[in-house]
């Protein structure tokens, strides 16, 4: 196309943005944000930490965006201008001070298999981490836990330094992660045959799984948005979920995105989850495998929500 990766303003973006959609401002949707870096791009001095700040990152309007524009790429350049980031530089402060200190720890016998289970995990479900941790363990005969690490996406989606160790993971042909987010950035930076999320893992060992799979009644799965755009489609989530947990998974309707990667606007998160739950109908349980989007799903709790227990994709297993 002659226009390829070039804005030309028709509007396809709007209908899948969930910040348009909740607040039908053009400036809060993916055209006018486009609109207003190429305005910032000219030199005009301009605001946009407000509409930068609130996108949430979840890459629907690249996915149907005909001209291939990479527009999270354009948003996180308009971040990079901000100076109303207080909030966020508290979090990138304690990702910071959890992953300033590599730690590798060896399970079983000493393998080319490496498990990184973010720099959040560890902090929030240590046990889920050991039970990833042994399974990984008991289908390759060892593997090495690599801890104290960021994965850098949350510096570099604001432009902030972080110095990713790449040597931390040098040794190992496969990396596994239990993050979404982790699995995205690491295939990025890293190659993506040499990173595997854990929901890829399932499917590759699914026989061992549904082996373990504990039949806990009926459940869902909330699709981050960094593992259904990007690594697997929501037909291949569905299918490896529904192999090993059989009836009892009960897949969305539709992949809606939790909206953490919104830096500002936590009433528009709270619809985004209000819809994720609604959608989960007569499911007792949403599973995730996106420690963001579960703190998002868990907010749903303290504001006094329909009530719903959620847990990582790991735990249906035992």
């Amino acid at each position: 196309m002659a226009y390829d990766g070039i804005c030309v303003k028709c509007g396809k973006c709007k209908g899948v943005c969930p910040t348009y959609r909740y607040t039908k401002r053009e400036d809060l949707s993916p055209r006018g944000r486009m609109h207003l870096a190429e305005i910032v791009d000219r030199g005009i001095e301009l605001n946009t930490s407000y509409q930068a700040e609130t996108c949430f990152l979840c890459g629907a309007c690249e996915e149907v965006c005909p001209q291939r524009v990479r527009i999270k790429d354009r948003v996180i350049g308009l971040r990079s201008r901000s100076s109303n980031l207080t909030l966020t530089n508290l979090k990138l402060g304690f990702i910071r001070f959890i992953s300033n200190q590599p730690e590798l720890r060896l399970m079983g016998k000493k393998s080319k298999m490496a498990f990184f289970p973010g720099c959040i995990y560890p902090v929030i479900n240590g046990g889920l981490v050991e039970k990833v941790a042994g399974y990984i363990s008991d289908i390759e005969g060892g593997v090495t836990v690599i801890t104290g690490v960021c994965c850098g996406f949350p510096f570099r989606v604001y432009s902030k330094n972080y110095r990713f160790d790449e040597k931390v993971f040098e040794g190992y042909d496969c990396v596994v992660t239990i993050c979404a987010t982790c699995s995205s950035e690491l295939k990025r930076r890293l190659g993506k045959e040499r990173v595997i999320d854990f929901v890829e893992f399932i499917g590759v060992n699914r026989d061992y799984f549904r082996s373990k799979y504990r039949g806990i009644g009926r459940f869902t799965f909330h699709y981050p948005c960094h593992l259904v755009r990007g690594i697997m489609s929501k037909k291949e989530v569905d299918r490896i979920i529904g192999y090993v947990a059989g009836k009892d998974y009960a897949p969305m309707d539709e992949v809606i995105c939790c909206g953490f990667g919104s830096g500002n606007l936590a009433s528009l998160m709270d619809v985004a989850v209000d819809r994720i739950i609604s959608m989960a109908r007569s499911s007792e349980l949403i599973t995730v495998s996106c420690p963001s989007c579960n703190i998002s799903i868990l907010r749903a709790k303290y504001r006094g929500a329909k009530p719903i227990k959620v847990s990582h994709i790991a735990d249906i297993f035992g």
